[in-house]
């Protein structure tokens, strides 16, 4: 499977929209609003800058990475446990 980092489109809404709904997630996310909706998630895609980058398996969203001073990301749940994101050491460049 290849995975790549690109910016997020509109389209990936629904689907962030969806896994940020999920208390199961959100609750390990910081500053993150509740409940997360659509209008949310429409309005992180448009605050996002060229830090902030979708994380692809194929052509799906599997998640979102701010590659930042801090570091963040999250995976979506249906991507979890197939070894996309890698971190050995803080001090180590990220493998995605």
């Amino acid at each position: 499977m290849r995975v790549t980092l690109g910016r997020l489109r509109p389209e990936d809404a629904p689907q962030i929209a969806g896994v940020l709904n999920d208390w199961d997630m959100a609750r390990w996310l910081t500053a993150l609003p509740w409940p997360y909706g659509l209008p949310e998630a429409e309005a992180f895609i448009d605050s996002t800058g060229p830090d902030e980058m979708a994380i692809r398996a194929g052509d799906r969203l599997a998640g979102v990475i701010r590659l930042t001073e801090n570091l963040g990301y999250w995976v979506a749940p249906a991507s979890q446990g197939l070894s996309l994101i890698h971190i050995s050491e803080p001090t180590r460049p990220l493998y995605i």
